[in-house]
């Protein structure tokens, strides 16, 4: 069955509404079908508030899959914040487990005493996409420094300067998709530069198509926002699967991932537009005989594979399970 309300994307506050008529539809769909159920997968907030809801009182087992932190990601006033971080206290401690996305996630929960964690990263499973896609050493090769963005337009993307930089450099072109605040910025780039190609909203697979066929992968993050200090989006993990060499921000865990190995360039904080625009030619030129993308290749093989990631969702499951008939 499916459940949903029309919001609008980046509204912060003002999707209140729709996302309260969304949860009274969960609760009350759990409420009547729990007993149908021997695992809640709740993801964020969105779901797992109305989840412990909708389960009270029943032997169906809640996981919470925390993606991000929601009162560190979310636009809300000060008093909705505190309130939302006490709602999800709520959720944590009433979750079977817990999952989060690193290591480094406990500091954002350490107001709450969850039963149990487990760590379980944002890995894309290789095999399932052998052959969809030419490599992008399969693609055929541009005139250009080919970079590519896919997610959120966000303003602490840094998509504008990101819009900027190739603008004003002929010796690069940019892939981009996605959706958000800035659409109508990046729609009206793409319309007066060649050089940006606006692909709309896509497909995950879609979005690795597109990376597999640039020579960058951008994955920019202010520090100032609570909760790109520890993002750890999908864009890192698939650029290393893909051999992509990756620009990102210092002050955030991507940039300390890209400096500790070495895959790609980190920039400063305040960074300027003559800075990032010089990282993306050091990155071209340090990868020009592949040595950043046999290196990424090489750590996503030995460090963050999905074998390891899926042992540990079936070994969660498997130890809730006990005693379920």
């Amino acid at each position: 069955m499916l459940i949903g309300s029309k919001g609008v994307f980046g509204a912060g506050v003002k999707n209140l509404r729709p996302m309260l008529f969304f949860e009274r539809q969960l609760v009350s769909y759990l409420r009547r079908n729990a007993a149908g159920y021997d695992y809640v997968h709740a993801c964020d907030m969105d779901t797992g508030y109305a989840a412990m809801l909708g389960l009270r009182g029943t032997d169906t087992k809640l996981l919470y899959d925390i993606f991000d932190c929601f009162s560190e990601s979310r636009s809300l006033p000060a008093s909705l914040k505190k309130l939302a971080r006490r709602m999800e206290k709520r959720v944590i401690e009433a979750a079977d487990a817990v999952i989060i996305c690193t290591d480094d996630r406990r500091q954002q929960i350490d107001h709450a005493n969850p039963k149990n964690i487990t760590v379980i990263e944002n890995i894309p499973y290789a095999d399932l996409l052998e052959g969809a896609f030419g490599s992008a050493a399969e693609t055929e090769k541009m005139p250009y420094i080919v970079l590519s963005y896919t997610g959120s337009f966000g303003g602490d993307r840094y998509v504008k300067e990101l819009l900027s930089v190739v603008a004003s450099d002929k010796s690069l072109y940019l892939k981009i998709a996605g959706s958000g605040a800035l659409i109508r910025e990046v729609e009206e780039a793409a319309a007066f530069c060649e050089r940006i190609r606006y692909y709309g909203k896509v497909s995950h697979l879609e979005a690795l198509e597109i990376e597999s066929s640039s020579d960058v992968v951008v994955a920019c993050y202010d520090p100032s926002v609570p909760n790109n200090v520890l993002a750890a989006p999908n864009k890192y993990y698939e650029a290393l699967m893909l051999g992509i060499p990756i620009i990102s921000t210092d002050g955030t865990s991507v940039g300390s991932w890209v400096r500790r190995f070495d895959v790609g360039e980190s920039l400063p904080v305040g960074f300027s537009l003559e800075q990032f625009g010089f990282a993306i030619h050091a990155v071209a030129e340090k990868n020009a005989n592949g040595e950043i993308s046999r290196r990424a290749r090489g750590i996503y093989e030995s460090r963050y594979k999905w074998d390891e990631m899926g042992r540990r969702l079936t070994a969660l499951y498997s130890s809730l399970g006990e005693g379920i008939s």
